[in-house]
């Protein structure tokens, strides 16, 4: 009889463990721009997928951008079709993203919030999406003048997320099910002060840490652009967290975010065998490189040299002949950043951009392999 309720016992054991929901979530972003194809996505190691951007228009959620080979909306219905292959996967779609104007306009008055609010959630209803995240780049600073902002807008966000949720609301009650609202947030002290996250926790299921972008041309001297520690008196992943969860917010509303590309620097300045913490001039190229294009182009190249900084936990790689360096994640980096992520009591990572990866999708591995 003690065999039997053993048995019985163990096997609704493994039932529940097969059908458990994952302990930490695992988001990517898909751009609508990227030339991708369903074979490309891995959806079995994701827990939730968003298609990005949508863009604001006279105060509504419209169309963003075609990529080279499809439309929006083909891509859209490419990205539908990804739920056959995991369906348990989340579809969210995220509107805004860097330069896209309109949100400070929207979120002024009540008219307006639920003119947007509305639009955005009758897009979720059209196109079957379970959730929207709100990339909002970034209120009170408008991106150093890049997009409007309003005095106002800190106080403003939380209405229009109040009414944004308020409009699920009356989805979730028209279809029986829940839909997810999430923030991305960067991750410095400047953006972060347009954020009330207190004011937003009843209202957001959770805050997306865009754990990145650190240094770049906008920088003095070269330096990690995902450093998780500071070093140099540099800010860091860390200071960001540790800003956020100053408000007492719960810890596992926030994911850490993961860039799958890096930040190159040209013209590096001094006779250093690092290039670390030197002036420079330029970009040596581009803004940023998808892992994969580090790998091909750069790590390839005999004059490169890989190091990884004890200190600030980051991967970077310079090329002293040609006075290039670049930062990035890569496996040793992207395990040291899911240590961090457990030992905060997060509630995940997000990755931006799935198709950054290189062709054997070394990191998106790496964070199945390593983040329980």
């Amino acid at each position: 009889m003690r065999n039997i309720f053993f048995i019985i016992i163990t096997g609704v054991y493994l039932m529940n463990s097969l059908y458990a929901t994952p302990k930490y979530q695992v988001i990517g972003y898909l751009p609508s721009w990227v030339n991708w194809e369903m074979a490309d996505i891995d959806t079995a190691k994701l827990t939730t997928l968003k298609y990005s951007f949508l863009e604001i228009k006279e105060g509504r959620v419209v169309f963003g951008k075609n990529s080279a080979k499809y439309t929006f909306l083909e891509n859209i219905q490419k990205v539908q079709e990804l739920r056959q292959k995991n369906p348990n996967l989340q579809l969210m779609v995220s509107i805004g993203g860097w330069g896209v104007d309109g949100f400070s306009q929207a979120a002024a008055a009540k008219q307006s919030r639920e003119i947007f609010a509305k639009s955005a959630a009758d897009f979720l209803e059209k196109y079957n999406f379970d959730g929207v995240d709100i990339d909002w780049e970034f209120p009170l600073s408008g991106a150093g003048g890049v997009i409007e902002s309003n005095p106002a807008d800190r106080e403003n966000f939380v209405l229009l997320i109040e009414e944004i949720r308020n409009q699920l609301n009356i989805l979730e009650q028209k279809h029986g099910k829940y839909y997810t609202i999430s923030v991305a947030v960067g991750v410095g002290a400047g953006s972060l002060k347009g954020v009330d996250f207190k004011s937003m926790e009843l209202n957001v299921d959770y805050f997306g840490v865009m754990s990145y972008n650190l240094t770049g041309t906008f920088s003095e001297k070269t330096g990690s652009h995902v450093a998780l520690f500071k070093d140099n008196n540099n800010w860091s992943i860390d200071d960001g967290l540790n800003y956020i969860l100053a408000s007492n917010i719960n810890p596992n509303m926030l994911i850490l975010g993961i860039a799958f590309y890096g930040r190159p620097l040209g013209e590096v300045q001094g006779n250093t065998k690092t290039g670390l913490y030197q002036e420079f001039k330029g970009n040596a190229g581009k803004n940023s490189a998808a892992y994969k294009y580090i790998k091909e182009n750069y790590l390839k190249n005999s004059n490169f040299k890989v190091f990884f900084d004890k200190k600030t936990k980051a991967t970077y790689a310079y090329n002293a002949k040609d006075r290039i360096f670049v930062s990035y994640h890569d496996p040793k980096s992207i395990k040291e950043l899911l240590k961090y992520m457990r030992t905060k009591h997060l509630g995940g990572v997000l990755i931006w951009e799935l198709t950054q990866d290189d062709d054997n999708k070394t990191l998106l591995n790496t964070i199945d392999k390593y983040i329980n």
